[in-house]
């Protein structure tokens, strides 16, 4: 649904920077240290920037553009410094403040793509000996890519900032990156493949292996029965939108 190219590519710098790139352990920092907003600032500045002039012939509008999108997001970062330190009710919801971020910088990337022509550039052929004789486009690979980002780190963070208070006693102690988040981002991965070739039966042949690898669990205890099912749930609506926006 989304058309426009230059908000695509400024969005995969985004994943990139504001994910990818921020280690856990520097996202902690942020909340205590200004010097770390401004070092994520900065590592977010090289991907927006390495992304455009990987992807775009260059030109200097296209560096500007990059130069832009970076204040842009380290203005907010910096906004939400000092609204978390002064404020104990953003600090309670972090939920909601992950959804505000997040929609504030990509409302910015939105209006920042449709303020120069458009959101419509060219994308450099790649590769580019190939590029003739292959089946899709750089565009097509352009969308993959930021599925596939969009399958890993951002849904994982998404689901523990929304559902973390639901998470069953036992588990409470397991991080993000250990094997529920793997399995979460391959799961989201192989539903977005599925969606993108039109084969929706087969989504429903993923969400059954998965529950039968937790059956034990699931008859054994009803609130880990309820945090697998909106965990479950959850990816696949989060698999739909992202297809159905971005494909």
């Amino acid at each position: 649904m989304i058309q426009s190219t230059l908000f695509l590519v400024l969005l995969l710098g985004h994943l990139l920077g504001d994910f990818t790139f921020q280690t856990p352990a520097l996202a902690k920092r942020k909340a205590d240290s200004l010097f770390s907003v401004m070092l994520h600032g900065g590592i977010y500045a090289l991907c927006i920037l390495a992304v455009l002039l990987l992807a775009v012939p260059f030109s200097f509008e296209i560096l500007y553009i990059g130069v832009l999108a970076a204040l842009f997001h380290l203005a907010v970062d910096i906004a939400k410094f000092f609204l978390t330190r002064r404020s104990e009710l953003v600090q309670e919801h972090p939920g909601g403040l992950f959804l505000a971020d997040q929609a504030v910088h990509l409302l910015l990337l939105f209006l920042l793509s449709l303020s120069f022509g458009g959101g419509g550039l060219s994308l450099r052929a790649w590769p580019e000996s190939a590029a003739p004789a292959l089946a899709f486009s750089t565009q097509d690979l352009l969308k993959a890519a930021v599925l596939l980002l969009l399958a890993g780190k951002p849904a994982n963070l998404l689901f523990v900032n929304l559902f973390g208070r639901f998470r069953p006693e036992k588990d409470a102690g397991e991080e993000v990156g250990k094997a529920g988040a793997t399995i979460g981002t391959l799961e989201r991965i192989v539903m977005m493949a599925m969606l993108c070739l039109g084969q929706y039966a087969a989504v429903g042949l993923v969400l059954t292996a998965k529950s039968i690898a937790r059956y034990d669990r699931i008859a054994k205890e009803p609130k880990f029965a309820e945090y697998y099912l909106l965990g479950t749930l959850t990816s696949l609506l989060y698999a739909v939108a992202a297809v159905f926006l971005l494909w």
